[in-house]
């Protein structure tokens, strides 16, 4: 054995014992930071364990990053990849890979000063057909009226052989979405939407309504390891996060 290789078994063992000796204590480990934390409580019902007080990341980030490296790190092969409405803990880990040419777009892209954004609408793109090998867009679905028509942009710009990862809030526990276009008020919304910018809540049918445009596979955390299993830091364990990919 080298000593290259000894090296390496004592870091990994010293990181398991930093694991076991945090998770002891109730700490928490965020991988953008690679530290650990007590991780604040966030949302409208706060959440225990949720927030990193250093990058600000949620539990759905620190899920996500897990997915990203699974499924578009893992390869060294140029791409090309479209994010929507750009997560500022996210664009960091994005930019830096040099086999990815990124198109954060948005909107309105002066609310995303961190980032240069394309000023784009999810419902009418100004890309040229299969022109994305991936395409991310998290909690953008659910405030969109049209949603049939962005998920016909998705489709249009997204290569044959290309995947678009989609994630929204879906109640598994509703057979059906409900949406209804009279309920326009931030208070009408937040009460039947759970949120006053929500159009609609997800039910069941996601799946099927993803399945107009997409063969869909729903990734959850389940097929996951993670650094401190002791804590939610799932955000599909609470049923708030649900992440479908269009398979390659």
């Amino acid at each position: 054995m080298t000593w290259f290789h000894v090296q390496n078994k004592m870091s990994d063992f010293i990181r398991k014992i930093k694991r076991v000796i945090n998770t002891a204590l109730g700490r928490d480990y965020c991988p953008f930071c690679d530290c650990w934390s007590s991780f604040r409580p966030f949302g409208l019902v706060p959440r225990g364990h949720a927030q990193c007080p250093y990058c600000g990341s949620l539990e759905r980030h620190r899920f996500l990053l897990n997915v990203y490296q699974k499924h578009i790190f893992s390869s060294s092969a140029s791409c090309r990849l479209l994010h929507t409405a750009p997560e500022e803990v996210l664009v960091p880990v994005f930019v830096q890979k040099e086999n990815i040419e990124y198109v954060p777009v948005d909107l309105m892209p002066e609310l995303f000063p961190f980032v240069p954004c394309v000023r784009a609408d999810v419902t009418e793109l100004p890309f040229e057909d299969a022109s994305f090998d991936w395409i991310i867009s998290n909690h953008v679905l659910e405030h969109i009226e049209d949603e049939e028509k962005c998920l016909a942009e998705i489709s249009r710009v997204l290569k044959p052989s290309g995947s678009a990862l989609l994630t929204f809030p879906v109640n598994w526990e509703a057979e059906e979405t409900f949406e209804d276009p009279a309920i326009q008020s931030p208070e009408e919304r937040l009460k039947f939407y759970g949120q006053e910018d929500h159009v609609r809540a997800y039910g069941k049918d996601a799946v099927k309504r993803l399945e107009r445009f997409f063969d869909v596979k729903l990734l959850t955390g389940r097929y996951f390891k993670w650094p401190n299993p002791l804590k939610s830091i799932i955000y599909d364990a609470i049923k708030c996060l649900n992440l479908f990919r269009r398979e390659r």
